[in-house]
């Protein structure tokens, strides 16, 4: 009878990794729009910890089910939840339409994009990974000046940005493989369209 505790144990143990590595590759993919280093360690931990909930017998109350098939029912449940949980969480930071929308590449890329509700979305690629950050914005004239720790590379940006007919202008607080300042790329502009006319 030492096996069912045991058996208890790793399941609960498989449900958890796979839920987290599962759901963290998802909210990964959507949110990014692919997949940075995580994709070197994530998918793995997810197949293995998959194989302990498809093929450990799991004892609970139904038996409508045999043993052998309720751990794939848990995994199935709980894939469905954390990709609701995923996708309802990317909806709730995402929800706000964009007004503005600029980008810069070097040895690294950032994406910035403004949103109606003043906050900003930023994403950073570089060959090894990718990261979001989150924060809000204030426009003062053709200034945008943004809260939160934007950053380019391993270096912050500082928190004032310029915009003019060139683009958008930004310093970062120290250098960076040989950058300091840059322009970034606008492709889109609800924010400024005063400023263009």
């Amino acid at each position: 009878m030492i096996i069912d505790p045991i058996q208890k144990i790793l399941t609960i143990t498989s449900c958890l990794f796979y839920t987290f590595s599962g759901g963290a590759l998802f909210y990964q993919y959507i949110s990014l729009g692919g997949f940075g280093i995580e994709l070197l360690f994530l998918p793995h931990i997810f197949l293995v910890s998959s194989l302990f909930g498809f093929l450990m017998p799991v004892d609970y109350s139904s038996h409508k089910i045999s043993a052998y098939f309720k751990g794939v029912v848990i995994w199935l449940v709980l894939m469905f939840l954390t990709y609701f949980i995923a996708l309802s969480y990317d909806y709730v930071k995402n929800r706000s339409e964009n007004v503005f929308i600029a980008e810069f590449s070097w040895e690294a890329s950032i994406e910035l994009f403004l949103r109606k509700n003043g906050t900003y979305k930023a994403i950073n690629n570089n060959w090894l990974s990718s990261d979001l950050h989150y924060g809000r914005y204030k426009v003062d004239g053709n200034n945008i000046i943004i809260d939160g720790d934007l950053k380019f590379g391993n270096s912050k940006f500082q928190k004032t940005l310029v915009y003019d007919s060139l683009g958008l202008h930004f310093w970062l607080e120290e250098a960076w493989d040989n950058i300091d300042e840059g322009t970034m790329t606008v492709k889109m502009n609800e924010l400024f369209k005063e400023l263009d006319e």
